[in-house]
């Protein structure tokens, strides 16, 4: 039963970057969360993201299950924009 729902969960997965494969061509830089053997669903030779390898940066998080909190809270600093102003010294 495991093995039935990890290859559904692939399957899934595989036919979710094919409809993205657009946005993804189109993306600047793709954010990842994929701990161990996870990340070759998405970044072997025949994977979605094996040609924007260039593109993906790993994020982490700070245990091994994240929780949905910790989820909104990197989403929100992902998309997060600071401005910075300094002071002219003239």
């Amino acid at each position: 039963m495991r093995r039935e729902n990890e290859r559904l969960l692939q399957d899934h997965i595989e036919a979710f970057m094919v409809e993205a494969s657009d946005y993804i061509r189109q993306a600047e830089v793709i954010f990842l969360h994929a701990p161990g053997l996870n990340k070759q669903l998405f970044l072997s030779e025949s994977a979605p993201l094996a040609e924007q390898h260039h593109k993906v940066k790993s994020i982490l998080f700070s245990n091994k299950k994240a929780s949905y909190t910790e989820a909104v809270e990197l989403v929100k600093k992902l998309t997060e924009v600071k401005i910075t102003l300094e002071a002219d010294e003239n």
